[in-house]
C-alpha cells in the first residue's frame, strides 16, 4: 500500500449510446454571498498527460457558464479575480450525455485586516519568490513601486504580509489594466508603462470583504449520486486503514472484507441506472481487505463487472488500476490488452499497462518487464504512469535484487551521530533501509511490525536506517517523542519527492524498504519487507 497524496473532483460525462455524446456542462459562478465578479473563468484538464494544459471557459457577467465535453472524467476548477481559486485541487466531474450542472461560490483572496507590508513579484524576475520586491509604503496606506523595463506592458502579482499572514501566495494586484490567468488558480495584474517605466499602487482598501464561504456543489441529480458513491469510497477506505493500523498494533479491527463486499455488490445489483450501476462495480473492487484469502471477493460476480463494463468504457478513467484488480480475480488477461487497444483514453491505457508492468517485474519475468517497459516509454512518455515506471520498474534500474546499494551520504537527525551516514559507514551489518515520513499512513501502519524485528535482530548485527520524506528533520523528532520511539537510526535528505534520497533509491512512493546485506548489496525489496513478509524475510537472511 503506498502513499499517494491526490486530492480531486471528478466530472464525469457519459451516454445512453455507447458514449458517443458530448455532455453540456452549466452553472452559476459567483462570490460567496452571491455576488458577481468581474472576471471569471472555468478550467477543465484531464490526466493523460503530466503536461497537460487546462481548457478555459469564460463566465458571463451575469455569472452564467456553460460549454460541452467529452464524455468520460475530467478535472475542473473554478477561479475569479481577486478571489481565490474554489476547490483548492481540481474537482472530478463524469459526464455520459446527462446535463452536469453545478453553483459554485468563491471566497476573497485571503489578506490580513492591517497589511503591514507588500512584495512584487513580476516577469521581470520570473515571478520568483525569493526575489520579491519591497514596495513602498505611503501615508495614504497604499503601497507603490517602479519598475524600469523597455517592455511596453509587464504583469506582476504581489504578497501580503500583516499579522498572522505570511505571504505564502501570490494574488493579482489591485491596479490593472486587464488580467491574465497564472494557470495555478490565480491572476497576474497586467498593467502598461510610460517612457521605460511601470509605476504600481497596490491598494489594500480595493481588496473585496470576505462576505461567506467557498463551494461548489453539483445541483443535477446524476452528478449528486456519482459524489455520494465517491464519498462512500473514500469513507470505506478510511475505515479500511483505520482496522489496518489497529491489526498491526493488535488492536481489535472491527473489519470485516467479506461484509464490506457484500455491502457493496448487494448496492451495484439494486442499481436500476446503468451508468451509476457501473460505478457502484468499481467501488466494489475498490474494497480493501488485508490479504488474498480474506478477501471476500466474489469470482463470479467480478466475471459479472468485467462483463458488464467493456474495455471501452470511460468509467475506467475513475481508477484505472482497478483493471488489473479485477483481471487478478478472474485470470483474464486479455480483457487488459483490450483495454490498452480499445479505451480511448492515454490515462486509462497507461495506468494499465503499468500494471502489467508491475506484475512481469514481480514476477521477474525480465524479458516481458523489458517489452512492457519499451511501449510505455514509447507509447506514453508524457504519463503520469510513465514516470512512475521509470522509478520503480526500470529494467535498468539501480535499485534492485544483486545490484549494490547506490552511494549516499546523510546527515543523521540525533545529536550524538557525529558522522555522515554512508554505505562505508554501515558496512559489515546487515541494513533494512526505511523510506518514510511521518504524514504517511502506510508507513505508520508499518512501524508495530518495524519495532517488533528491531528487538528480534539488533543483537545480529542488524540495523535499522530510517529515511525521512518529511518537509523538515524536527518532524521525525516530534513524532518520535510520542507512540512510536523508533530507537534506530534516523536521517533526513531535504525536498522531499525532489529529494537526494528520492533520486538515488528510485523512490516513486513510501513506504519503500530496502534490505543490503553486510557487503552493500540489495538483497530484498518493496514487498517482501512489508507487514506479516518482513519478519520472514529477515529470518531468511539474518542469523
Amino acid at each position: 500500500m503506498k502513499s499517494f497524496l491526490i486530492v480531486t473532483v471528478l466530472i464525469f460525462c457519459c451516454s445512453n449510446t455507447l458514449f458517443s455524446q458530448n455532455t453540456t456542462v452549466s452553472g452559476m459562478l459567483t462570490a460567496a454571498g452571491g455576488k458577481t465578479l468581474s472576471i471569471a473563468h472555468v478550467h477543465i484538464t484531464n490526466s493523460n498527460s503530466i503536461k497537460a494544459k487546462a481548457v478555459t471557459y469564460d463566465v458571463n457577467s451575469d455569472g452564467t457558464f456553460t460549454f460541452s465535453l467529452p464524455n468520460g472524467w475530467h478535472r475542473v476548477q473554478f477561479s475569479g479575480v481577486d478571489y481565490a481559486p474554489t476547490p483548492s485541487f481540481p474537482m472530478e466531474i463524469y459526464c455520459c450525455g446527462e446535463p452536469v450542472k453545478l453553483n459554485v461560490q468563491l471566497a476573497a483572496n485571503s489578506a490580513p485586516k492591517v497589511v503591514d507590508s507588500v512584495k512584487i513579484v513580476s516577469e521581470i524576475n520570473d515571478y520568483n519568490f525569493a526575489k520579491a520586491m519591497l514596495m513602498t509604503k505611503q501615508k495614504d496606506g497604499t503601497f507603490s513601486t517602479e519598475i524600469k523595463t523597455d517592455k511596453p506592458i509587464i504583469g506582476y502579482q504581489v504578497l501580503v504580509y500583516g499579522g498572522d499572514q505570511k505571504g505564502e501566495h501570490s494574488i493579482n494586484g489591485t491596479m490593472s489594466d486587464h488580467y491574465e490567468y497564472d494557470g495555478g488558480g490565480d491572476y497576474r495584474s497586467i498593467i502598461r508603462g510610460k517612457n521605460g517605466v511601470v509605476k504600481i499602487v497596490f491598494d489594500p482598501k480595493k481588496l473585496p470583504e470576505n462576505s461567506g464561504t467557498a463551494s461548489a456543489e453539483f445541483t443535477d441529480e446524476f452528478s449528486k449520486s456519482v459524489k455520494a458513491i465517491a464519498n462512500e469510497e473514500t469513507a470505506d477506505r478510511q475505515e479500511f486503514f483505520t482496522a489496518y493500523s489497529n491489526r498491526k498494533a493488535g488492536k481489535p479491527e472491527h473489519y470485516n472484507p467479506v461484509t464490506a463486499h457484500e455491502k457493496v455488490q448487494n448496492l451495484a445489483i439494486s442499481e436500476t441506472n446503468q451508468y451509476l450501476k457501473e460505478l457502484r462495480m468499481l467501488q466494489y473492487l475498490s474494497v480493501n481487505f488485508f490479504s488474498k484469502d480474506t478477501s471476500g471477493l466474489d469470482a463470479d460476480f467480478v466475471k459479472t463487472i468485467l462483463t458488464t463494463i467493456q474495455p471501452s468504457s470511460p468509467v475506467w478513467g475513475h481508477n484505472p488500476r482497478l483493471v488489473s484488480i479485477a483481471v487478478e480475480a478472474v485470470g483474464d488477461n486479455e480483457y487488459m490488452k483490450r483495454v490498452i487497444k480499445e479505451n480511448s483514453s492515454p490515462y486509462v491505457q497507461s495506468e494499465v499497462l503499468n500494471s502489467m508492468l508491475e506484475k512481469a517485474t514481480k514476477d521477474k519475468n525480465d524479458q516481458l518487464a523489458r517489452e512492457y517497459y519499451k511501449k510505455m516509454m514509447s507509447d506514453y512518455p508524457e504519463t503520469y504512469a510513465a514516470r512512475y515506471a521509470e522509478k520503480a520498474f526500470n529494467p535498468d534500474r539501480k535499485v534492485k535484487q544483486g545490484n549494490p546499494i547506490p552511494n549516499f551520504s546523510f546527515d543523521g537527525i540525533e545529536e550524538n551521530t557525529g558522522s555522515k551516514l554512508t554505505p562505508a559507514e554501515l558496512k559489515g551489518k546487515w541494513v533494512l533501509i526505511d523510506n518514510w515520513a511521518t504524514w504517511c499512513g502506510p508507513c505508520i501502519a508499518e512501524l508495530p511490525a518495524l519495532h517488533k524485528i528491531y528487538e528480534k535482530f539488533k543483537d545480529k548485527n542488524f540495523v535499522v536506517l530510517s529515511v525521512s520524506f518529511d518537509r523538515e528533520a524536527s518532524d521525525v523528532t516530534k513524532f518520535r517523542k510520542g507512540k512510536f520511539k523508533m530507537p534506530w537510526i534516523h536521517t533526513f535528505s531535504e525536498g522531499v519527492w525532489e529529494s537526494e534520497a528520492a533520486k538515488l533509491f528510485e523512490v516513486s512512493g513510501i513506504p519503500k524498504p530496502i534490505l543490503i546485506d553486510p557487503n552493500g548489496k540489495i538483497v530484498a525489496l518493496e514487498e517482501e519487507l512489508r507487514s506479516d513478509t518482513l519478519e520472514k524475510t529477515l529470518e531468511r537472511f539474518v542469523r
